[in-house]
């Protein structure tokens, strides 16, 4: 179990061991959740690649993009 003491600004130092564990260093971007049973996850958030995501658009484009597509799945 590791501890941290917040400052007067609301930061932190996460402990080395946890940094370690998630793989995290400067820079990085981290994500806070608090599940159903009101635990709170920290988890590093992956690097979004808007370049390649961009790259997928034109090949899905056309894709579910029918009326009888739109119908189909207006339910779900």
């Amino acid at each position: 179990m590791e501890t941290a003491k917040i400052s007067n600004t609301g930061q932190t130092t996460i402990p080395a061991p946890i940094r370690e564990f998630l793989q995290i260093s400067k820079g990085d971007r981290l994500l806070f959740e608090i599940d159903q049973n009101k635990h709170v996850i920290l988890r590093k958030i992956k690097p979004f690649d808007a370049e390649f995501a961009l790259s997928l658009e034109s090949t899905l484009s056309n894709e579910w993009n029918s009326n009888s597509d739109s119908e189909a799945y207006d339910d779900l």
